[in-house]
């Protein structure tokens, strides 16, 4: 039987959601406002990840278009896990609007905590280890990236959801090494 810690985190964009939510939005911005679409371009040269997508976040809400991808396979996966008392945390690099919202409108509030980009630090990889083990340091981690690196080393089992065959071989071998459960979600 997998042993899954209390704290269970999950990442939203390719995770949750099949595309990434502020390339979604960039994506519309374009097409309704090219000129907001540049400034969003000139935001991100002489700025930030992370401010570029509270930018963006100000012109464009993709609730329509997340729902059509959302990962049911996981979400039911985590409301089992829920019902038996599992702690669940969003962590992902969209900005911290766009989590809040795809946690009220797209999930019912399944998710107990919520970690994101704030504007200031784009929350992947290291930064996002850093935020999750200010909470805990046992849990179980699912994404999808080669930025979830960091994430997967430090958690103590792993979820990988769509893997390449390169992650998905990464993953077994790191797992196998560490004695850590891996849960591939296809």
């Amino acid at each position: 039987m997998l042993k899954v810690p209390e704290m269970i985190v999950v990442d939203l964009d390719g995770t949750l959601i099949a595309k990434d939510s502020s390339l979604l939005m960039f994506k519309n911005i374009i097409k309704k406002n090219p000129f907001v679409g540049l400034k969003a371009v000139f935001v991100y040269l002489f700025g930030s990840e992370a401010k570029v997508k509270a930018y963006i976040k100000k012109f464009d809400n993709i609730n329509e278009e997340k729902k059509q991808r959302l990962n049911t396979d996981l979400i039911n996966y985590l409301i089992g896990m829920k019902k038996i008392g599992k702690k669940l945390i969003l962590a992902t690099g969209a900005d911290y609007s766009i989590a809040q919202d795809f946690n009220a409108n797209e999930v019912n509030q399944l998710f107990d905590i919520i970690i994101a980009s704030d504007g200031k630090i784009n929350c992947i990889g290291a930064h996002k280890l850093r935020a999750i083990e200010k909470i805990t340091k046992d849990f179980m981690y699912i994404g999808d990236s080669w930025y979830d690196c960091p994430v997967w080393f430090s958690a103590s089992a792993i979820g990988v959801v769509k893997p390449k065959i390169e992650m998905r071989n990464m993953l077994i071998k790191h797992a196998k090494l560490s004695g850590k459960n891996l849960v591939i979600f296809d």
